[in-house]
């Protein structure tokens, strides 16, 4: 037997969510072809009478009261006392399947079977029918003025909020957990995300709470979960310059047991601390993982149109390789955020020799942020100065948010990158000792 009424003016239904099943679904809510939502609850089936039928109370609902129900707000008993528009009794003839429905009063709910007073929704009871209810977190920016956040501000707030989210979600598999925006409503623009892990996502919404609420510790559990002060400090700028209030709500309660909420007049001691933060270590964004040869490879190829593709360039494997050699050749200001070759990137490329574009590259790296945070940290006066072999422990002093591995990784290029700086100077002084000495 159907359990969904046909052909009547409530639309044409379809099952959203099920929250209670027992031989059958018996709390659940639907969708009509109008995108609006019933709570529907069951009220029993009838043999004992003339025309057998099945009864069930309808309610419409909408997404937000939905959201507070699954979050146990309140209780399913709640919807129909205290209906948004009305509550509909529906019959559904047990003998043919035919409908009827009707517009109860006060009085009429009251006397039908209504459910309990202690009926909450359960978490992990609740079983997802249609695309747009499969979501784990609601994410609201608004501004604290009336005007509506940008796409731009928007786009800002979920990298950011993501550079901080994932990091935390640890895992013991090799495959990195993520978190992405699914749905998007304007005004103040609230954005449903999913995850690929709801447990280790919410666990890792809490740590950034904890964050948050303990300044005075903030500096040291960062540090215990390695997150990288940047991008914590990233997330805030944007609350703080743009005047938002940022809310993170769970879609249930069953992991993370409350609301996030920052706000810009909220962070400010927060950003007092990270400021000092990030003055001795590094954003893990600057520091590279790239083939010097290849950097400069690329770099011409696009000055000269080409594709940028792994398979077009020798000794790369994903796209993911191609993302590093981009990434630290805007690190050297090579490369514009959107890819396009920098006035730098142009007179590298003008350099005629191998060794001359080293040299034009060892000036570019001692001037940025990573050369000179190794320069003052090895307490020298320029990188030709710096031992290459310190650079694990450079490294992990004051660049926060990588693993052991990706550590030594990143290590192994700047020591790498090092050697082949010093290697060219040395070969020009050289040079310079033969031509005066002649």
């Amino acid at each position: 037997m159907s359990i969904i009424p046909k052909k009547t003016y409530l639309g044409k239904l379809e099952l959203f969510e099920i929250y209670d099943d027992f031989d059958g679904p018996k709390c659940f809510s639907v969708k009509n072809n109008i995108n609006q939502i019933f709570l529907v609850y069951w009220g029993g089936d009838f043999w004992e009478v003339e025309e057998p039928v099945s009864k069930w109370l309808y309610s419409p609902i909408s997404h937000k009261r939905l959201d507070d129900l699954r979050r146990q707000q309140f209780s399913i008993l709640d919807v129909y006392l205290k209906p948004e528009l009305c509550v509909y009794n529906v019959e559904i003839s047990l003998a043919d399947e035919s409908c009827l429905v009707d517009m109860l009063t006060e009085k009429q709910v009251l006397a039908s079977n209504i459910p309990p007073d202690t009926f909450y929704l359960e978490p992990d009871e609740i079983v997802i029918f249609a695309d747009e209810a499969d979501w784990n977190f609601e994410c609201r920016i608004a501004k604290k003025s009336s005007a509506t956040p940008n796409s731009d501000v928007v786009a800002k707030v979920l990298d950011f909020l993501f550079a901080v989210i994932e990091p935390l979600m640890k895992q013991d598999t090799p495959k990195r957990p993520k978190l992405f925006p699914l749905t998007a409503a304007h005004g103040s623009f609230e954005v449903k995300l999913g995850t690929t892990d709801h447990e280790a996502a919410s666990k890792a919404m809490g740590m950034l709470n904890e964050l948050l609420s303990d300044v005075d510790s903030l500096d040291a559990n960062l540090k215990k979960l390695g997150l990288d002060p940047y991008k914590l400090k990233g997330l805030l700028d944007v609350v703080q310059n743009e005047s938002l209030e940022l809310s993170l709500k769970p879609k249930t309660y069953e992991h993370l047991k409350g609301n996030i909420d920052i706000t810009s007049d909220q962070v400010s001691s927060v950003l007092a601390v990270l400021n000092n933060s990030c003055t001795t270590f590094i954003d893990s964004l600057l520091v590279p993982q790239a083939n010097i040869d290849r950097i400069i490879d690329i770099v011409g190829r696009i000055i000269n149109s080409e594709d940028i593709t792994f398979e077009s360039i020798e000794g790369l494997s994903s796209k993911r390789q191609v993302e590093y050699h981009l990434i630290a050749a805007y690190c050297l200001g090579l490369l514009n955020k959107n890819d396009t070759v920098t006035a730098a990137g142009r007179l590298l490329q003008n350099r005629e020799t191998k060794e001359d574009k080293y040299k034009f590259l060892s000036d570019r790296f001692e001037a940025s942020e990573l050369g000179w945070a190794w320069v003052k940290w090895s307490k020298v006066d320029n990188i030709y100065e710096i031992d290459e072999s310190t650079a694990g422990e450079f490294i992990k002093e004051c660049v926060r948010g990588l693993s052991d591995r990706t550590s030594k990784r990143r290590a192994s290029t700047i020591a790498s990158w090092l050697k082949i700086f010093k290697d060219c100077r040395e070969d020009k002084c050289c040079e310079k000792i033969k031509v005066i000495s002649s």
